[in-house]
């Protein structure tokens, strides 16, 4: 049996027997004890796998308009705006990425004078954490940090004036990354994997990330959670941040590179992810 997975076996009127996470054992179990007419029908694998609603959660706040999204989130720079709609745009949940030509117009539109200086304001944004980049050419998406942010407001999300990144006493920026359990075993990773270009010759992050995984594999760990995956490029000497992996697991997800263990969620790489690694070197990409 993998771990954490349980058998469950239910006798009596009907019968059931399951190998199923603990959680799902969790669900079955207090869907029995909510019984109060005897009867019990066993589930099924879909509503195994269907997520559980916490009992009172409210829905997210949604805006009616572009108006309403500046409002309700707070924005007031061209920035924070350009964040605003662009939570606008995905809150439907049609899509999970947008484009700088999605947003330049809805300035306008939402009767706001339009940014001189757009790709300015977009890198602010983005370097402020709000927005990644995704794993096509201007293919832009919202980080986890700014998801919530026409429910929640830029109060929370916005640097407090005067604050500034902790130093050490050489000036530089302080980073405590410690080593994940994952490595704990592992004494030296390598830098380079046979027949695949140097992590250091790589340009897109989400090539890098990739890279990441498929060096795990090397050194026995077949999938990465998204702190290990944060831990191993920093380790290497490009971080990742968490904020971003989520983007570029999407992209790589989508042209088949990588997908997700159903028993720990970490993430993995496929034959096509390492089949893609190796042509980089040969295509110069």
């Amino acid at each position: 049996m993998d771990e954490g997975l349980v058998q469950l076996t239910l006798t009596g009127r009907v019968s059931f027997s399951e190998e199923i996470t603990i959680s799902q054992a969790a669900r079955i179990i207090a869907f029995v004890d909510e019984g109060t007419d005897g009867s019990f029908a066993a589930p099924s694998r879909q509503q195994l796998e269907e997520p559980a609603v916490p009992a009172g959660k409210e829905p997210s706040l949604r805006a009616t308009s572009l108006r309403d999204a500046i409002e309700l989130s707070g924005a007031k720079t061209n920035a924070e705006k350009i964040v605003a709609f662009a939570a606008y745009v995905l809150q439907d949940g049609s899509q999970d990425t947008f484009t700088a030509d999605m947003i330049k117009p809805l300035f306008r539109q939402a009767r706001e004078q339009q940014p001189t200086g757009f790709a300015r304001d977009l890198d602010k944004a983005i370097l402020a954490g709000w927005i990644g980049t995704g794993s096509v050419k201007g293919e832009l998406y919202l980080t986890a940090k700014a998801e919530g942010v026409i429910e929640h407001g830029f109060g929370v999300i916005r640097p407090k004036r005067g604050q500034a990144p902790k130093t050490r006493a050489n000036g530089k920026k302080s980073r405590a990354i410690t080593k994940p359990e994952t490595f704990a075993g592992i004494e030296e990773i390598p830098h380079e994997i046979a027949g695949i270009p140097a992590f250091h010759s790589i340009r897109l992050k989400r090539d890098k990330m990739l890279w990441a995984l498929r060096m795990a594999s090397e050194v026995g760990v077949r999938g990465l959670s998204n702190a290990d995956v944060m831990w191993l490029t920093d380790h290497l000497g490009d971080c990742i941040h968490t904020r971003d992996i989520n983007g570029h697991f999407q992209g790589l997800r989508k042209v088949g590179y990588v997908n997700r263990s159903a028993s720990d969620n970490t993430i993995r790489i496929t034959p096509a992810g390492t089949e893609y690694l190796g042509s980089l070197g040969q295509s110069g990409k």
